[in-house]
């Protein structure tokens, strides 16, 4: 088992990660709504198409209002956190 490219890619995702969020922390609210978007949109993919999301499964899952209200309201949580952070 070689795991230099298994280090490598999780500082990569380490790095990606510390980076954007780090922007949407200096965006305060909008920040925080796209960062929810963001941890949205994961979840929205994931459904649907389970842990390999096939491009064909994508339209039919957001055909449908649900994924719409859910990124609606992971956005708002993000909003919500943003602005209810100490100064």
């Amino acid at each position: 088992m070689r795991f230099h490219p298994r280090i490598t890619d999780q500082i990569a995702h380490f790095a990606v990660a510390l980076g954007l969020l780090s922007l949407f922390a200096q965006l305060g609210a909008l920040g925080g709504a796209l960062a929810g978007l963001g941890i949205g949109l994961v979840r929205e993919l994931s459904e649907a198409g389970g842990s390999r999301i096939a491009l064909a499964e994508i339209p039919p899952h957001f055909a449908k209002r649900d994924p719409w209200i859910d990124l609606a309201f992971w956005t708002l949580g993000g909003l919500t956190a943003a602005a209810a952070k100490p100064i």
